[in-house]
């Protein structure tokens, strides 16, 4: 549901949405799907804030950082869903937000925890903030190395992917 809001550029919607949903029904989900809905509503929050005015810009992403956090406390820092999407929210904060190396550390978690992932294809992401990370680090030898794991041809990718397939020049069509 978090991604068709976001395909149909309709963020602020899906904020609202994920916002009422855990009023209305927060007292009758598990912690564990509390945290999954928070996580929902902190990458929504965090697709948005572009669209924030500047000078409320890091409060707000501050807030989407505690929403993120609070899911993962939920969660008790176990369900490969929620890390994924703090480490992909974390790895592309700008340096000021200081979340790179907790991005590093929930995208290797994801790496390696993919048997809790709900397919192997959920590794696309991870592999290449990961190799975005190491970039920025001047590794490139990580770097190159997670980018050729992500599939993705380059650093310049439009979207994210949570499919279990691609198509890239390379490989032609691959699915897990």
């Amino acid at each position: 549901m978090m991604q068709q809001f976001k395909n149909a550029n309709q963020r602020h919607a899906g904020i609202a949405f994920f916002e009422s949903l855990l009023e209305k029904h927060g007292g009758q989900l598990s912690p564990e799907q509390t945290g999954l809905y928070l996580s929902a509503l902190g990458v929504l929050s965090a697709s948005y804030a572009n669209q924030v005015p500047l000078l409320s810009r890091i409060a707000w992403v501050n807030k989407t950082i505690e929403i993120l956090e609070h899911a993962r406390d939920l969660t008790k820092n176990e369900n490969f869903l929620v890390r994924w999407m703090i480490g992909v929210v974390y790895a592309q904060l700008p340096e000021r937000f200081n979340k790179a190396d907790a991005a590093l550390t929930d995208l290797t978690w994801c790496v390696d925890n993919i048997a809790k992932a709900p397919h192997d294809g959920w590794l696309r992401e991870p592999y290449y903030h990961l190799a975005v990370l190491y970039d920025q680090a001047k590794d490139q030898q990580q770097a190159h190395g997670y980018l050729k794991l992500s599939g993705y041809d380059d650093f310049n990718k439009p979207i994210i992917l949570t499919t279990p397939f691609a198509v890239n020049a390379t490989k032609g069509f691959t699915f897990h």
